[in-house]
């Protein structure tokens, strides 16, 4: 497709940028879909730093194409449900687009809750799996056995067994599954009740 002659060369990359993070945001999910084309555009370029140092766009992409295999290998698939319970850092956008490179829905629960909260907002969004920094291991023993369980220093030799390599788009039965994120990081909003 030719430039057209009433748009500037600065708005017409612009256009072409944008409609390629849309292509793989529509296989890849929102938050898949942005960290392959970040990867692709700023590579080595910092990405994220948190209390783990700092780690590049394709860096991320990598952990989470490492991250979608791990958990795939955990039994999660497409269509299904995980939590995030992750305080700030990189852990939580790593398993945002993990999920979503694997056509899996997420629900980000609150750090706040209490084992009652987390319980029933489990149950009712049908979590199979959830992924905890290392300080909410015991809040996980309210959840069903069934229940997978990956908190933070089991997330990273997942990450470290697996192959980073790029992954497949999920089906299209999951693929749309990807984009429906919920948040229950208010409580006021969950239906749960404290103790």
């Amino acid at each position: 497709m030719a430039q057209p002659e009433y748009w500037s060369a600065a708005e017409w990359s612009t256009r072409r940028v944008l409609r390629a993070f849309l292509a793989m945001r529509r296989y890849y999910g929102a938050f898949g879909g942005l960290t392959v084309y970040t990867a692709a555009r700023y590579g080595d370029a910092p990405a994220i730093t948190d209390d783990d140092g700092t780690v590049t766009f394709r860096q991320l992409d990598e952990t989470s194409n490492a991250l979608a295999r791990g958990l795939q290998a955990n039994g999660v698939r497409a269509g299904g449900v995980i939590g995030v319970l992750n305080r700030s850092s990189r852990s939580v956008m790593v398993t945002l687009s993990a999920a979503n490179k694997i056509g899996v829905r997420v629900v980000l629960m609150n750090t706040g809750f209490a084992a009652p909260q987390l319980s029933d907002v489990a149950a009712r969004e049908k979590v199979s799996c959830v992924v905890a920094d290392d300080e909410f291991a015991d809040l996980l023993d309210v959840l069903p056995e069934k229940t997978a369980r990956i908190t933070g220093s089991q997330l990273r030799e997942l990450i470290d067994k697996q192959p980073k390599a790029s992954l497949p788009a999920p089906s299209p039965a999951g693929r749309h599954g990807a984009a429906d994120q919920r948040n229950h990081r208010n409580p006021k909003r969950s239906t749960a009740q404290p103790d």
